[in-house]
């Protein structure tokens, strides 16, 4: 990758697990803190490293990016946030960067960086788990209510437990080494207890719709085996075994109950405990519904959100925790801000990614390392895509890092 320096693998493997471990306090915009730093600026001096000598190749998805970044530009024309406009165009130029990075990688190199990634996040999941327990090892760093040492808000740090979950599981199930089936196990059953433990329902549904895609295509093209079975068998114990013992969940309240209320809720089809109930995301999506009508086509302007919300959330009340820089939901995100030109081609971006890597799967005959590469990316961009509809974390520099790697995978 790159060239053949070595100091430069290390140096890239350093600003992968530092973008996990550089401590993240930044509210209410995630984009804007060290972590969104490490990694923009990272992918930057990468990229001009690595491009010297070499050109982009030019494709269907590069089209795409390019279509979508104009409409993003013409947004601007509404007049609103354009400083910060034209930075977050320039985020996800950088965004689109990264993944070309994590394109390129040997596939050698990419397994270095899976076992490293994973047992950092193990170390940061055994971190919280044992501070929950009332072992206090972040003491030395500053600690923010809402956030949770050192990925930050809780609903970040819960994407990326779901993430590096998946990760672990690939490894676990996919790897003929027998050091490196116990270390996916071990590093399962802390992320998914540290998950638990967060009681972040958009992550949690967001892996769910992860592992139902994987799972669906393992048995559609006859991947699983006994062996598999067997796995499966011995993870799911695992598993459950690290959440019974896992200390009490982030909010004082029963993961399984956070997701019991919504039923409810729902069932009694009331307006205001649906609102309490959903974390404010009821009248976020209404209100956010109420800009897209004034602005359909073109939006408010690429990163205005927060600026135009306030406006119509008028009389509303707040609370110093209030979120007005993202409806939580990516649709209503995209189409406020880029307009529905701009939403069709977000959409049909992420959808043409899915399809093409489903017709790589339809080409592969037997059991390769392919094809589990294709199923981790693939589940993965759905574990994203999922918990962006529930959520803020399409933001988030980490969020994006991590989606810039599962574009590697294919």
């Amino acid at each position: 990758m790159f060239t053949d320096s070595k100091p430069l693998k290390f140096i890239f493997l350093f600003w992968w697990i530092a973008l996990q471990w550089v401590y993240s306090s930044q509210f209410p915009s995630p984009e804007e803190d060290m972590k969104g730093l490490l990694f923009y600026g990272g992918a930057c001096v990468f990229f001009l490293i690595f491009f010297q000598k070499k050109k982009p190749v030019i494709s269907s998805l590069t089209v795409l990016l390019m279509a979508y970044l104009l409409m993003a530009c013409l947004s601007l024309n509404s007049g609103i946030a354009w400083y910060d406009g034209w930075i977050e165009i320039g985020r996800l130029i950088l965004w689109m960067v990264a993944a070309v990075l994590f394109v390129q990688i040997s596939e050698a190199y990419i397994e270095r960086l899976l076992n490293v990634s994973i047992i950092s996040s193990s170390l940061i999941a055994l971190g919280t788990l044992l501070e929950a327990s009332g072992i206090a090892t972040w003491k030395h760093l500053p600690i923010v209510l809402t956030n949770m040492t050192p990925i930050g808000h809780v609903s970040y740090y819960g994407l990326f437990m779901a993430g590096s979950f998946l990760i672990a599981l690939s490894v676990y199930f996919n790897s003929q080494n027998y050091h490196r089936q116990i270390l996916g196990a071990l590093a399962s059953a802390l992320t998914f207890a540290a998950l638990w433990h967060t009681g972040t329902r958009s992550n949690l549904v967001g892996l769910l719709m992860g592992l139902l895609v994987a799972g669906g295509l393992i048995l559609k093209f006859k991947k699983f085996s006994k062996t598999h079975f067997i796995k499966l068998f011995l993870i799911l114990g695992l598993v459950f075994l690290s959440v019974q013992l896992s200390p009490t969940p982030y909010r004082g309240v029963r993961t399984t109950a956070r997701f019991q209320a919504m039923t409810q809720v729902l069932e009694k089809q009331d307006a205001v405990t649906l609102d309490g109930a959903s974390s404010q995301r009821w009248r976020l999506g209404k209100k956010s519904w109420e800009m897209i009508r004034e602005k359909p086509f073109l939006g408010w302007g690429v990163d205005s959100y927060r600026f135009v919300y306030p406006e119509f959330a008028h009389g509303m009340d707040y609370t110093i925790n209030s979120w007005i820089m993202h409806p939580h939901n990516e649709i209503f995100h995209q189409w406020a801000t880029v307009g529905l030109f701009g939403l069709i081609l977000f959409v049909f971006f992420w959808s043409y990614l899915c399809f093409n890597s489903y017709q790589k799967l339809k080409k592969l005959n037997s059991a390769t390392q392919d094809f589990s590469k294709i199923i981790l990316g693939l589940s993965g961009v759905v574990l994203m895509l999922g918990s962006w509809q529930f959520d803020t974390n399409y933001q988030q520099p980490l969020s994006r890092a991590f989606m810039a790697l599962l574009r590697g995978f294919f």
